[in-house]
């Protein structure tokens, strides 16, 4: 009898371990979050496309995929109405802590899914009610979420603590339905894992030998009582310690427990044309590693990219910062690391740029084409050319491209106050053969009296037969 009471109350100890990661998910529907302002961002389209590919699905031409790629700002339902447009299955959900295991299960299986991420994480512009779309990369059991930016590669980490309801789409080629018996076994495979589940069997066994023995009913029941008693302290002491330790550990925000190598990072000139990707380096001067959470620039027009994102203690981490503007003269932007516990660290970039010259759209994509049906078919862009102080244009002329190109490229006209206007003429190039989807950079030299300056687009397709 003592083992099995005993047992009991070593059960539910075991229970309690693993509580609050079993529960049914939040189930929203998607375009529910399409009245919802908050929950609009940047980067649907990137997020939506990276998804497909990675479910091995094509990306077309949809009324719904088409509305996607006009959006510079859209919502979970956008992206919703345009993955299920090419035949994937989706479901919105409240991402909490008390369906964790639901969502990390999915994910573990091949579904993917788009988390939205609140202002100011990937942008600078926190008072802007505009977040960010990301892919959801890893679900881990203690309630950090990572997520993937598409279009720069960035990591950002979330935690269930401090974002306890974070939307979220579940994207999968098979049905998406909550069953309560697929929840009932996660939670079952999650407490057979449990080493207290483990050890309480284990003090349960030891009773149940002991009640076997010839030992007297109340030296059983001493024993009984002193397992117990044992696994039970041990139980609250880890408890009180796991507690303590977040309670105590110091959290070196504003700190020097993360800082960059320089205060001010100067590169000098930079030539757009040869431009590669420069180096800063950021440091952990604390004895714990440090996760980094997110690095976030003052203008949009910066990519720092970490090449790991744990800082183990007193080591360093290189960032790779790339620019997509060289415009003419000093340039100065700050950058700002953050780590998961709160740390934050601060460098000034600066360079001189040498290129007065960009232009808008930076980048087109043309869609799907084939070179069955689109071979001999003209697509026409028009690009305007930004930032040369008002000089006249004299002449603009495309760059040197290589023979392998997806694209024969073409001026087919020239207009504007100040010649300004270009209307490019793009055919598929029959020399050349490519599928899925491919980009090609197109430079355009441009006269402007004086000097000659080159600026160039990318503009791109999903190339099918």
């Amino acid at each position: 009898m003592n083992a099995w009471l005993i047992g009991g109350a070593l059960y539910l100890i075991a229970v309690t371990s693993v509580a609050g990661y079993g529960g049914i998910p939040d189930v929203a529907d998607a375009d529910s979050f399409r009245d919802q302002p908050v929950v609009d961002g940047f980067c649907a389209l990137e997020s939506a496309q990276e998804c497909a590919v990675q479910l091995d699905v094509r990306w077309r031409q949809t009324s719904s995929t088409k509305a996607l790629e006009r959006l510079p700002i859209a919502s979970l339902g956008d992206i919703k109405a345009a993955m299920e447009s090419l035949g994937l299955h989706t479901l919105g959900v409240e991402l909490t802590s008390g369906n964790i295991l639901y969502v990390q299960r999915n994910i573990s299986s091949g579904v993917r899914a788009i988390g939205w991420l609140p202002p100011g994480t990937a942008t600078n512009d926190s008072d802007l009610e505009i977040g960010h779309f990301a892919v959801l990369n890893d679900v881990r059991y203690n309630g950090e979420i990572a997520f993937v930016d598409a279009a720069s590669a960035n990591v950002y980490l979330r935690n269930l603590k401090d974002d306890p309801r974070i939307p979220i789409l579940l994207i999968s080629s098979t049905s998406l339905e909550i069953s309560s018996t697929a929840m009932s076994l996660d939670v079952i495979r999650l407490m057979l894992g449990s080493v207290w589940l483990i050890g309480a069997f284990g003090v349960v066994l030891a009773c149940l030998w002991i009640d076997a023995t010839d030992f007297s009913r109340l030296r059983k029941g001493g024993l009984c009582l002193s397992l117990g008693g044992a696994f039970v302290i041990t139980f609250f002491i880890s408890r009180v310690k796991v507690a303590e330790v977040k309670k105590t550990s110091p959290v070196p925000v504003g700190s020097d427990a993360l800082i960059f190598a320089q205060h001010k990072y100067d590169f000098g000139q930079l030539i757009k044309e040869n431009h590669k990707p420069q180096l800063a380096s950021l440091l952990n001067t604390s004895e714990q590693a440090i996760v980094l959470k997110g690095i976030r620039a003052s203008c949009g027009c910066i990519t720092a990219t970490p090449q790991h994102t744990t800082i183990p203690a007193h080591g360093k981490v290189d960032i790779d910062i790339s620019f997509s503007t060289f415009l003419d003269g000093p340039n100065k932007y700050d950058l700002q690391a953050f780590g998961s516990d709160g740390q934050n660290a601060e460098c000034v970039i600066v360079f001189e740029g040498n290129s007065s010259l960009n232009v808008s759209p930076t980048k087109h994509f043309f869609g799907s084409l084939s070179y069955a049906s689109d071979l001999n078919n003209l697509q026409r862009l028009q690009v305007e050319l930004v930032h040369f102080h008002d000089k006249q244009i004299s002449g603009v002329a495309i760059g040197k491209i290589e023979v392998e190109q997806p694209f024969d490229v073409s001026i087919l006209n020239v207009s504007g106050d100040h010649g300004e206007i270009v209307l490019l003429e793009f055919r598929l190039n029959s020399k050349a053969h490519f599928r899925g989807f491919v980009f090609q950079q197109v430079p355009l030299v441009v006269d402007l009296g004086e000097d000659e300056s080159t600026t160039s687009i990318s503009a791109g397709a999903d190339f099918v037969e």
